[in-house]
């Protein structure tokens, strides 16, 4: 819509596309402020639903770039900051043993109700950007019955544990295994993230010997990755419950670097098979990313951790993209991906004592 539509600015498209992250960096506060004041965590998750379809309506409603700016602005940075609530019901009311299995199943369910989705979208909207308000006021009723699923849930509230948001990133420091863990989760962001806008420049933008149609690109970029990953998570899920962590973790990341050694070569078969271990990476990322606290926090802090996990992702969503942009100017594409690879492989290697620490293994809860 910014674009078609609108013909926005670069800055503005900018901030819309790192509206997501924002919400991530967010969530301490969000966090914060439902521990503090006691509100139930799942009225405060329906209270953000209900506040991100208004943000709908009034982009939806409004005529002019700046209404529908400021809806987007405000409804998806708010649902974003939502995500530690939700990891603190996963933890309260599902068991360790069926958590990742579970989660896994929905998180699929999810996946394929978005295909669903912007399938219809697709359809309905055709050629004609200005058909957006009917589906932005669609999806703020879907938002709206969401609330009302979430008052359904059993009620909980957060432990209070500090008044200031940013003094719960001292979790970092007093969990040392936690710390520890989001350093190498920091180095595995920043070169998964930067790689993965890389893969539709290589294939799309014609300096690298391709030039694929936007169909084949949509297929290598989104419908092969998303069809495995549909596939995948729950069987990620099934580990996620019966495996270390770590080991979890190493398998996910292993995957990852396959992902890109096949797709940054000039072969299409072995591009197809680093799309296809693209999607088996994702389903993994999934679970781990969402529930990986849950292994590591106290049963009555998960939504902390959460909330400082997720501040560390937004941080790295918003930096690692512009900085592998940046540094094609310097580099070449082939080099930057060779720098995103070795990050994973470092953060990968920092991992192994933890398989032959006891002391650092992390509690079930």
């Amino acid at each position: 819509m910014a674009i078609q539509y609108f013909d926005a600015s670069s800055l503005a498209k900018a901030m819309l596309s790192a509206a997501v992250f924002i919400g991530l960096l967010l969530a301490p506060v969000t966090v914060t402020f439902v521990a503090v004041r006691q509100v139930r965590v799942n009225r405060a998750l329906a209270f953000l639903q209900i506040f991100t379809a208004a943000g709908w309506v009034v982009a939806a409603a409004s005529n002019s770039f700046a209404g529908f700016f400021v809806g987007v602005m405000v409804g998806v940075p708010i649902l974003q900051s939502s995500v530690p609530l939700v990891t603190a019901i996963w933890q309260r009311n599902v068991s360790a043993t069926a958590r990742g299995k579970l989660f896994g199943l929905a998180t699929s369910l999810a996946t394929l109700s978005s295909v669903v989705a912007g399938l219809l979208i697709a359809w309905f909207m055709g050629d004609d950007p200005g058909r957006y308000r009917p589906v932005m006021l669609v999806l703020a009723l879907l938002l709206f019955l969401g609330a009302i699923a979430a008052l359904q849930l059993p009620e909980q509230r957060l432990r209070r544990s500090v008044r200031n948001p940013v003094r719960l990133l001292s979790l970092l420091r007093e969990n040392k295994v936690f710390g520890f863990l989001s350093i190498v989760w920091m180095l595995l962001g920043f070169g998964n993230l930067a790689s993965w806008p890389l893969r539709t420049e290589y294939i799309a933008s014609g300096k690298y010997g391709f030039a694929y149609t936007p169909q084949s690109v949509l297929i290598l970029t989104v419908v092969i990755p998303l069809a495995v990953t549909l596939v995948a998570t729950p069987l990620w899920g099934r580990f996620f419950d019966q495996a270390d962590f770590v080991r979890v973790r190493l398998s996910i990341n292993i995957v990852f670097m396959l992902s890109i050694v096949f797709f940054f070569q000039q072969s299409l078969p072995s591009q197809v098979l680093g799309a296809v271990m693209l999607g088996l990476g994702r389903g993994g990322g999934l679970v781990a990313w969402n529930l990986w606290v849950t292994k590591y926090a106290p049963p009555d802090r998960t939504a902390d951790y959460m909330s400082v996990h997720t501040f560390l992702t937004g941080t790295r969503g918003i930096v690692a993209p512009l900085l592998a942009y940046a540094l094609l100017e310097p580099l070449s594409l082939i080099t930057v991906t060779h720098v995103s690879l070795a990050l994973i492989t470092l953060a990968s290697l920092l991992l192994l004592p933890l398989l032959i620490r006891p002391s650092w293994a992390p509690t079930q809860v």
